[in-house]
């Protein structure tokens, strides 16, 4: 089973390594190429990510990376887990997140499961990203999950195992 995950950040990058991890085929999707550029030759920022994680999983084909929306049209689960910063009225910025359904639907197939990670209030699912992808796609049978919890990083009793 293949999994993208849309958003290589401190969310990101630590669930597309454990996902590669746990065995699954894992691309990595980011529009900042030259951030593309250093994971591919195992530079992370992330503190929970190591360059030999990154460099062993690319060895064994498990990991890649990439942005090129079309190196992800494989996948049949999608994580999506751009930033939302708060506006200076104190919302979220969903811009990322509306950039990522417009991206995520060209490439979306029938059944397949978008998960949204990314932090945003209740009903972002229901009424942004699923009308967004529903209608970009012309697609009416995805499956969409949230994830209740992100993982906190540097948060030594709450990580992304135990999160």
């Amino acid at each position: 089973m293949k999994v993208s995950i849309f958003g290589l950040g401190y969310v990101g990058l630590p669930i597309a390594v454990n996902a590669a991890e746990a065995g699954y085929l894992v691309g990595g999707f980011d529009i900042n190429e030259n951030k593309i550029r250093e994971l591919n030759t195992g530079i992370s920022d992330s503190p929970e990510v190591s360059q030999d994680q990154i460099l062993s999983l690319k060895a064994k084909g498990n990991l890649y990376f990439s942005s090129n929306i079309y190196d992800h049209q494989e996948s049949s689960i999608y994580v999506i887990a751009v930033p939302t910063p708060l506006e200076e009225d104190h919302n979220p910025d969903l811009s990322y997140l509306r950039n990522a359904c417009n991206l995520l639907a060209k490439v979306v197939k029938s059944g397949d499961l978008i998960i949204n990670e990314s932090t945003s209030y209740i009903g972002t699912l229901r009424n942004l990203i699923k009308p967004i992808i529903e209608e970009s796609s012309g697609l009416l049978d995805l499956r969409y999950a949230v994830a209740p919890e992100r993982i906190d990083p540097g948060n030594t009793d709450w990580n992304l195992k135990n999160t």
